[in-house]
């Protein structure tokens, strides 16, 4: 019985923290501060964890209460797993206040060692280090923070002004082919951010509907996040089993993670709902070829190659594919259809 209710409460509590989480992810700091400002209070649920004492912190400061984020980290009380994250908080608010000194002195273990710092392992740690020490003018310096940082955390939120930070310090150093290169890596990563921030809020808003959750699904799939696309495609077809495009990017999911014959359902799938959606189509094709159903294939392609959309460029390998099927098989309409395939603009080998 008391292992059951200390289970329930440590869900509960693992509930509360994740959603802390998402507020802090989607900017909602007026929501976050006051959500989680109860839940971190001495005695409540989250009172010693300090990932959720630091985000309610940042939120109070950044909602204008300076004084109480400042007291409530003072106050902390976390366990020895969460001290670090308090501090990284403490740290961050000090270079908020232009205390970059103090900020520096709180995240690495004695004066100097710039190599040495306190919360290694905590990726926000190796951030704060390079901004202070970028706003101190020391560039030189905090490069190699920033480096650690991108790496450590290649998706993370502050990802855009650590790559800005980056580009700083290339410039500082002459380099400008790295000071290019971290520019449209702070760009491409501010568009990715703001556009699965839009699409959480969308799906915050209305909870039923499944375009914005296919929208972030691709989103993973952009930065190569694969089970978590997965993740999201079947939350969405089990909103709405009858997505064709949901079947679509699920099987593009599962032919990446090496799962053929669920990609082959999942391209099924998408046809069933869409006879239109060529795309899984060809996609179906190239893997009943690739398993030696070679005339599984040449039916799907057939079908492909008479629709409306067999020029677009999108499909021109369907043309290919199907002149070589029909040259293994000794058909006299492999060079007519080579031949479209070589109109269409192709330049591969039959």
């Amino acid at each position: 019985m008391i292992a059951r209710v200390l289970l329930a409460a440590c869900a509960l509590a693992a509930g509360e923290l994740d959603r802390l989480r998402e507020l802090a992810e989607l900017g909602l700091d007026a929501e976050l501060a006051k959500t989680g400002a109860p839940l971190v209070a001495p005695g409540a649920e989250l009172a010693a964890e300090g990932e959720a004492i630091a985000l309610v912190a940042r939120a109070l400061f950044n909602t204008g209460d300076e004084e109480g984020a400042l007291r409530l980290l003072a106050d902390a009380r976390p366990s020895p797993a969460g001290r670090g994250q308090v501090q990284l908080a403490r740290a961050r608010l000090l270079i908020e206040r232009d205390d970059l000194q103090g900020a520096v002195g709180l995240l690495i273990e004695r004066p100097g060692a710039f190599d040495r710092l306190r919360f290694p392992d905590e990726p926000e740690s190796h951030l704060l280090l390079g901004r202070a020490l970028v706003r101190l003018t020391r560039h030189d310096l905090a490069e190699k923070p920033l480096d650690a940082f991108v790496k450590r955390a290649p998706l993370h939120p502050e990802g855009p002004s650590a790559w800005h930070m980056l580009f700083e310090c290339a410039l500082q150093r002459g380099d400008s082919q790295r000071a290019a290169a971290c520019r449209d890596e702070a760009a491409r990563l501010r568009l990715w951010h703001d556009l699965m921030k839009a699409r959480r809020l969308q799906a915050r808003r209305d909870p039923k509907a499944t375009l914005p959750r296919l929208g972030i699904a691709l989103l993973w799939i952009e930065v190569n996040e694969l089970e978590r696309a997965r993740a999201g495609l079947e939350e969405v077809l089990a909103m709405d089993a009858e997505l064709a495009e949901a079947w679509l990017h699920l099987g593009e999911v599962h032919r990446k993670l090496g799962a053929a014959a669920e990609a082959e359902k999942a391209y099924a799938r998408a046809l069933a709902a869409d006879a239109n959606e060529h795309r899984a189509r060809l996609s179906l094709a190239v893997l009943q070829l690739a398993n030696g159903r070679a005339a599984q294939a040449r039916a799907a392609l057939e079908v492909l190659v008479g629709s409306e959309v067999e020029a677009e460029p999108a499909f021109l390998d369907a043309h290919l594919l199907l002149a070589r099927i029909l040259r293994d098989a000794g058909d006299a309409g492999a060079d007519a259809r080579y031949a479209r395939y070589l109109e269409l603009g192709g330049t591969e080998a039959l």
